[in-house]
């Protein structure tokens, strides 16, 4: 199985390296600020020139709001690489695979990762990266700005705020890490039973919208339930860490405010950077949150593979059977066509007709065909999703169907057109153009047909 995130798409794209340069520059210049804030109280105390001090800081603060423009870009272009490689790479996995295509469950499963799960990881995965890392450059540059400006010591005293808060948070990592997990599963769980709302709505059977009804408020409640306890456990670990953290810096700002050896500039420089003290107590509660986030995600990728992964072995395990002693074959003028026949007679242009009762598999024989022939041949199913030419939506089934084939005979590279009940839900004049079209495309390619009004006859 694949990963949502593909790591190599995430290396080998460039625009990733001008967001990180962006990024580590905005974090310097953030750094350099807290500098200037040192330097221009002290200066004031000296009365010495701050101008271009000023000058300079006021720079520092703009600046970094133009980057966070370029890395927003750089952000979202990443997001559509690595959606665009998500859905290569699942395509790979499922191509030429045509007996999946029947299991109802895999297809809900598919859908639901393509269209929602596997785009939200995506997005949640960069966004959260980004900002983790962006959290981390954030207080190793800004301490390193402290401890410069101040005194060296200031830069022992938040290594060793960060050495209690790792045990810290490493006792937490389970706790949080299996209610994050809890929450995923809850949430996937309901985004799936939400998909099936139509039918069980829109139809109006009192009974099974009751039923649906009340499974999704069991599920919705569990989903509630896990959420609320996902995001008490991470507040609470990131409350207790973010504190240890930040517990051995408040000893030193109080120290150093309340001693008498401290000069008045000191005093002066680090009253001035207690707002960004504080906001480096928010940016450690932020980041040990973030990390926490990354476990999530960690645990949301490896349930949805574990999903795709029990849905494909459930619909591989169980493959569509036929009984070919029931099933006959037959060209257009009535003539049978015994089986081992078949090989010859698809390299020629003719028209074959597939018939027996019902459940004998007629459907999962050309199912099995277009598996053994690839490209060689093109399968229409009686329902299905492909891509054509935008249809217009005025036009009726018969008509519809006769614009698909059309589209397939000035369009197709097979030599074999499979055809399963193509003639369902038409009316006599309908059947007979599309019966009409279909016998002349017999005299290019060999057509293998199940027709359902034909069935009911024989039935």
């Amino acid at each position: 199985m694949f990963s949502v995130v593909d790591r190599k798409t995430v290396t080998r794209t460039s625009v990733l390296y001008v967001g990180l340069t962006s990024l580590l520059l905005q974090q310097i210049l953030v750094g350099f600020s807290t500098y200037l804030i040192v330097r221009i109280t002290r200066n004031v105390e000296a009365e010495k020139p701050i101008i271009f001090l000023l000058f300079t800081f006021g720079m520092c603060i703009l600046t970094p709001y133009f980057l966070a423009i370029l890395n927003n870009l750089c952000l979202s272009r990443l997001k559509f690489a690595l959606n665009r490689a998500f859905v290569r790479n699942f395509s790979t996995t499922f191509n030429a695979r045509p007996f999946l295509w029947r299991s109802t469950d895999l297809k809900r499963t598919c859908s639901a990762i393509l269209t929602k799960e596997g785009p939200g990881l995506i997005a949640d995965s960069v966004d959260t990266g980004y900002y983790t890392l962006s959290l981390s450059l954030n207080l190793t540059i800004q301490s390193l700005a402290l401890a410069y400006a101040i005194e060296g010591r200031l830069a022992l005293v938040l290594l060793g705020g960060f050495l209690i808060s790792i045990p810290l948070t490493m006792f937490n990592q389970k706790i949080v890490s299996r209610a994050a997990q809890a929450m995923e599963n809850a949430s996937y769980f309901l985004t799936k039973h939400i998909s099936n709302l139509w039918d069980n709505v829109v139809l109006g059977n009192a009974y099974n919208e009751g039923r649906y009804i009340e499974t999704y408020e069991t599920r919705f409640a569990q989903a509630r339930a896990k959420a609320l306890t996902s995001i008490l456990s991470t507040g609470t670990s990131s409350v207790v860490v973010a504190l240890a953290f930040m517990l051995p810096l408040s000893m030193y700002v109080y120290s150093s405010l309340s001693s008498e050896t401290q000069t008045k500039a000191g005093q002066l420089a680090l009253m001035a950077v207690l707002p960004r003290l504080l906001m480096m107590l928010n940016a450690a509660y932020e980041l040990l949150s973030s990390l926490n986030h990354v476990l999530s995600l960690g645990g949301r990728s490896a349930m949805l593979n574990t999903e795709l992964e029990k849905s494909l072995r459930a619909a591989d395990s169980n493959p569509p059977q036929s009984q070919f002693e029931l099933l006959r074959l037959s060209d257009r003028d009535g003539g049978p066509i015994e089986l081992p026949a078949l090989p010859d007679i698809l390299s020629k242009p003719g028209r074959t007709t597939i018939t027996g009762p019902n459940g004998s598999g007629k459907s999962t024989f050309i199912l099995k065909l277009k598996a053994q022939l690839g490209e060689q041949a093109f399968l229409l199913p009686c329902r299905h999703d492909l891509d054509f030419a935008q249809p217009n939506s005025e036009l009726s089934t018969g008509q519809l169907q006769l614009q698909i084939l059309t589209e397939i005979a000035e369009r197709r590279k097979a030599k074999i057109l499979l055809l399963d009940e193509w003639d369902a839900n038409l009316d006599d004049k309908n059947r007979a153009a599309l019966d009409t079209l279909i016998e002349v495309l017999s005299k290019q390619l060999r057509i293998i047909e199940v027709r359902h009004f034909q069935l009911n006859v024989v039935s």
